[in-house]
């Protein structure tokens, strides 16, 4: 790894965006969570509007319970993808829950969904609710798992019972260690903490090269599943309806993976793969999601996942803010609602740097949202 500092020290400057970090690709073997190699770089070029870029991801590790198909980068073959229907809408850019549009009706809990309203509130001692905001964009932990920092995010006013979605967000490669959870405030989810009932979990890697898997001495993988673990057992007066991976480039990559480890086969229900499209083994019975910076490179290929569920054929919906996005209408299920959703995002204007001028738009990040709520 190769790290060339500009003359703003990186750290100092992650509120602006004023230097540049760009990761190239590693290809070493990908088996486990502890393969070693990668390769960093910085003075990417700058953000439009933003200042010079931090850039994070390529090919991810693959922790152990996946398949090791070598991790590819931004820009290789697109993974296949668990099918679904485009049965979201649209969010205003910023907004706490997105109002209805062309992509379908806005997914807000409501009734019983928010718990038993006699039952008590769920609070978590010395866990302040709703989502973790910093006004220089990269919050800081608000507490720890397993010794490690972590971000949680949980919604405000539920009651026990409340049905929530449990995402885990997965950095792309930083090995900055002041900057790893740049991804909290590039997949925005947590704005939405509680009028989407959302618990979030964005942890950092131990490893030196910033990557996850990477050189982080076998530590990697039995903290996340820590973290999975933490959050069944912390949120257990709730109903965690459903499990989501989310990871960005080199986290993206290794989501692929460990969505599909064994030891929650039973929870896992999708993975949303930005900028870094990977094969998903287990896409037979997960959905997967896509998203690229229109700029980026890799935007997956999800026809192959989207018909193996009966899903289809691709739909250009309607364009919500400044993010374009396709679907693959899936059937109803058992449930009277599709079991799978099949949908890639493009952010217009973005690209693979971790600078907020490259952030996915938060008008997008809302219907991606409601895109997975919509098969809860």
């Amino acid at each position: 790894m190769v790290i060339r500092r500009t003359s703003i020290g990186l750290a100092a400057c992650v509120a602006l965006a004023a230097c540049g970090v760009e990761e190239s690709s590693p290809q070493g073997p990908v088996g486990t969570v502890s393969t070693p190699g990668a390769g960093m770089q910085t003075d990417a070029p700058g953000a439009p509007g933003e200042g010079a870029p931090m850039s994070s991801g390529d090919p991810a590790p693959q922790p152990s319970g996946g398949q090791p198909p070598g991790a590819q980068p931004p820009g290789d073959q697109p993974p296949p993808a668990a099918p679904t229907d485009p049965a979201t809408p649209p969010g205003g850019a910023g907004a706490a829950a997105p109002p209805t549009g062309d992509n379908g009706p806005a997914m807000i809990p409501m009734g019983p969904v928010d718990g038993d309203p006699a039952a008590p509130v769920v609070e978590i001692p010395g866990i302040a609710c709703g989502g973790v905001v910093n006004p220089l964009a990269i919050a800081a932990a608000n507490h720890t798992i397993g010794g490690r920092e972590v971000i949680v995010d949980y919604p405000c006013g539920k009651n026990e019972g409340a049905h929530v979605t449990f995402i885990l967000n997965l950095h792309g490669t930083m090995p900055e260690e002041s900057l790893k959870f740049y991804q909290h405030a590039n997949f925005s989810a947590y704005r939405l903490a509680t009028s989407h009932n959302l618990v979030q979990v964005a942890p950092k890697t131990k490893a030196a090269s910033g990557q996850w898997g990477n050189g982080d001495g076998g530590v990697d993988e039995p903290h996340l599943l820590e973290v999975v673990d933490w959050v069944y057992e912390t949120f257990s007066q709730f109903q965690i309806v459903s499990m989501w991976v989310v990871g960005h480039s080199w986290g993206s990559g290794y989501a692929s993976r460990f969505v599909c480890h064994d030891h929650f086969a039973d929870r896992a229900t999708g993975v949303v793969l930005m900028s870094g499209p990977s094969p998903v083994a287990c896409s037979d019975r997960v959905s997967v999601i896509g998203s690229t910076g229109e700029v980026d490179t890799g935007n997956p290929n999800l026809e192959g996942a989207a018909s193996s569920h009966g899903c289809g054929p691709r739909m250009d919906l309607a364009n919500v803010g400044e993010t374009q996005i396709e679907a693959w209408p899936c059937p109803a299920g058992a449930a009277g609602k599709p079991d799978f959703v099949c949908r890639n995002y493009t952010w217009l204007g973005r690209g693979h740097q971790v600078a907020p001028g490259d952030w996915a738009h938060e008008a997008g990040v809302d219907d991606l949202v409601n895109a997975i709520k919509s098969i809860e």
